[in-house]
């Protein structure tokens, strides 16, 4: 209004008033508009759009999405020079990719943040070795009790568990643990 040269014309009330001259006022109100722009852009908007003039904002067209989710503002002019800004919409087809990427980012935060699969340090080769250590730990306990031994030896040919001294060696082990058939 400071710089508006020409008159502005009132009603009797006061209560609405305009320009008399349009010519001096559609580059008063492109500069202000874009001053609007500027201002959003500096407050962290990742896009303003400037509609044309006359142009209608489709709002059966967007969709809601604030700052952080990339949603725009748009400014929208009327003819008779009146604005209005709508803060935050995107296209629903946009909306839509921004759901599904973000969907799939947290996929992927979820997969980094997730722990690896742990793998055991122990080899196979480890595990026969070990096992070898643990039969042995069983005969010496069997040795040293006799009678647990009887009991054991009762309880496997009662249960049929199929290792009875008739069954073949297993191939993938040690002989010491899977000693051939006699």
């Amino acid at each position: 209004m400071e710089a508006h040269r020409d008159r502005i014309v009132g009603d009797l009330f006061g209560e609405d008033s305009y320009f008399a001259s349009i010519k001096e006022f559609w580059p008063l109100q492109d500069e202000a508009i874009a001053a609007k722009r500027d201002a959003y852009l500096a407050a962290g908007w990742p896009d303003v759009v400037v509609l044309d003039r006359g142009q209608e904002f489709e709002y059966w067209n967007m969709a809601k999405a604030g700052k952080k989710a990339g949603g725009r503002v748009y400014i929208a002019v009327a003819g008779s020079g009146e604005v209005t800004i709508h803060e935050g919409y995107l296209t629903h087809k946009e909306a839509a990719k921004a759901k599904a990427a973000k969907g799939k980012a947290k996929d992927e935060d979820a997969e980094a943040k997730a722990p690896a699969k742990a793998k055991s340090p122990i080899t196979s080769g480890m595990r026969n070795y070990l096992d070898l250590h643990r039969h042995a730990a069983v005969r010496l306990a069997l040795l040293a009790n006799p009678n647990a031994a009887l009991r054991l030896l009762i309880a496997h040919a009662i249960a049929a568990s199929g290792n009875s001294g008739a069954s073949r060696p297993n191939p993938k082990q040690p002989a010491s643990i899977n000693p051939p058939c006699r």
